[in-house]
């Protein structure tokens, strides 16, 4: 099945959403909520430890959903729709490796949801700069793109 076939097959727009999108849209919300909990500057550690846990579960939860429209025997088997969530990760990695080839560096690794790049820096303030200047100029362009991303450097998050 072509990509055009598959997004074709997409609901009308006004549609109401069904159990599937809806239970999904619910536990990635709910992810996003206990993720924000996990920022805050006065949390304990042992309580930061417990929002890991919940927020690691609603996204394998939420994956394996994903995952059973790809599943013959799945109640919610559904392979078109399978097709376009792979087609759409693909999608996305490869207008993210190309933003990133824009910048003249160089992708190393790429996987279901993130890319490693090779800055050739070694000095970790340079690769600081380079991040925050880099992460910048992708967020313009990715904005165009719709794409959200997020980049991690040594535990730390630059949005």
């Amino acid at each position: 099945m072509d990509e055009a076939a598959v997004y074709a097959q997409l609901p009308e727009p006004g549609m109401e959403p069904g159990v599937l999108p809806t239970e999904i849209r619910k536990l990635v919300e709910s992810r996003r909520e206990v993720k924000k909990l996990m920022k805050s500057p006065d949390i304990s550690p042992e309580l930061c430890l417990q929002y890991n846990i919940r927020q690691t579960a609603l996204k394998l939860t939420a994956n394996s959903m994903y995952g059973c429209l790809g599943f013959p025997s799945s109640r919610f088997y559904a392979k078109s729709l399978a097709a376009m969530v792979t087609a759409k990760g693909r999608e996305i990695l490869i207008n993210t490796k190309d933003l990133v080839e824009k910048l003249n560096y160089e992708v190393i690794y790429g996987d279901t949801d993130s890319i490693m790049i090779n800055t050739n820096c070694l000095d970790y303030d340079q690769v600081f700069k380079i991040v925050v200047i880099s992460s910048h100029q992708l967020l313009l362009m990715a904005s165009r793109c719709h794409l959200l991303l997020r980049f991690v450097v040594h535990g730390s998050q630059f949005r």
